[in-house]
């Protein structure tokens, strides 16, 4: 339409993707938040998508939507505008809900008031204060005056936070699509984020990253003194002096001579232990404070940047990391799209989802044992069975909805008229 024509141009959006800062992430510099990142970006990335409309009769999937269908479908599984794919889309989205805890995209609608496309905006541009409550004075960068008591966003658009020249947009919320984490920032009406709430433990890693940076990039070595209570002649010290002067085209094996020292000479080292910088232990500690923010088994992560051995079973650590971590962050995720994307009175006839079958595929025949425990108990019939594991079935199929029952699985009632019947069978007889 002409309003988003007039603010979406492709040199205007160009600058939301970079941050508001000059370097990278310094988080990212961590190698176990680089891990840990790359264990949700992997596992949901690789995962297939799908888009159902419900029977809102049963609350049931009807039938699986193609891209065609609606622009919301095309933005989820195909791209959100032509130079932004889905995949993109969905690794900028992983990656800024949990580490900033906030995703925006600004949105652009078709003529019957759709969202069909969104354009990323980096999370550095909309920082804590800059979502709030209009009074009425401000002018939006559509031209209209903002209405008293609506939720407007300020985007920036300088190249760093002190950038005197720094314009902002102010847009109304129905222009912005955000992905909020699952821990709010009620007053600041948006998430948090893991870089937000663990600055201080960032930077005491940072720290301790720079000093063993620091460490070894000086040379530092443990030097050998040789100490006497005699006082040595001088040409006893010269002696002594040559017979250990470094020589720098000395061969390799010169470092495994016997050295003989004299006139009551001892050799005293001086060094600085490992033990009392704690370097590798503060390291070791910051994997499992990371494993805690990601919400990730200790081990699976220690297995995972190669670290350390584990005796835990492999398979369990990543049904344990699906259950708690993977499993609530991708159901979070889907509900969130869809009802950013889709009006309030769409929402409940479509759902987002992820093929779960997937995450399963190391731990699948101890799952599906458990659930086909379930189904032949009568407890989940093949319908529920198929959407917890984010599969599809022919919704024509009648079977879907049946349940079965063992013939030997009866009420107690039911047993006593049982025995009743045999009895009375027994004395007619």
């Amino acid at each position: 339409n002409a309003a988003t024509s007039a603010l979406s141009g492709r040199d205007l959006y160009s600058f939301m993707f970079r941050s508001r800062r000059h370097t990278a992430d310094s988080s990212l510099t961590l190698s176990a938040v680089y891990c840990a990142l790359n264990l949700y970006i992997g596992s949901i990335g690789s995962l297939p998508r799908t888009v159902n409309r419900i029977d809102v009769t049963t609350g049931k999937p009807d039938r699986q939507l193609k891209t065609a269908d609606h622009p919301a479908v095309k933005i989820f599984l195909h791209y959100a505008n032509p130079e932004y794919s889905a995949d993109d889309m969905l690794r900028d989205m992983i990656n800024d809900r949990l580490m900033y805890g906030n995703y925006y995209a600004i949105r652009e609608f078709d003529s019957q008031m759709r969202t069909f496309r969104i354009h990323y905006v980096h999370p550095t541009r909309v920082p804590r204060g800059n979502i709030f409550y209009a009074d009425g004075t401000e002018v939006l960068s559509t031209g209209e005056p903002a209405r008293k008591g609506t939720l407007v966003y300020r985007i920036e658009t300088g190249n760093t936070r002190e950038d005197s020249k720094s314009q902002g947009m102010l847009l109304p919320r129905e222009w912005m699509f955000h992905i909020q984490s699952d821990i709010p920032d009620k007053p600041n009406h948006r998430g948090y984020g893991i870089i937000e709430n663990a600055a201080r433990s960032f930077s005491m890693y940072e720290n301790s990253e720079e000093y063993g940076i620091h460490f070894y990039k000086n040379g530092h070595k443990n030097q050998t003194y040789l100490t006497t209570e005699n006082r040595l002649a001088p040409d006893v010290l010269k002696r002594v002096e040559s017979f250990f002067e470094d020589n720098p085209n000395a061969a390799m094996e010169d470092a495994f001579k016997t050295r003989v020292l004299e006139q009551g000479l001892k050799p005293v080292n001086v060094a600085i232990p490992m033990q009392q910088l704690q370097f590798i232990e503060t390291r070791a500690f910051s994997v499992e404070d990371v494993a805690r923010w990601f919400n990730a088994p200790t081990s699976l992560l220690h297995s995972h940047m190669g670290s350390k051995s584990s005796s835990d079973d492999v398979g369990q650590l990543i049904h344990l990391f699906i259950q708690t971590g993977l499993h609530p962050f991708i159901s979070s995720l889907g509900r969130q799209i869809r009802n950013e994307l889709l009006p309030l009175g769409s929402q409940l006839q479509y759902s987002f989802e992820f093929n779960l079958i997937y995450l399963f595929r190391t731990i699948i025949n101890e799952f599906s044992q458990a659930l086909r425990n379930f189904f032949e108990i009568g407890v989940m019939d093949r319908t529920e069975i198929a959407n917890l594991l984010g599969m599809q079935v022919d919704p024509s199929d009648k079977n879907n909805s049946l349940r079965y029952v063992p013939a030997n699985l009866m009420t107690v009632e039911h047993s006593i008229a049982l025995k009743d019947k045999a009895l009375l069978a027994n004395e007619m007889m």
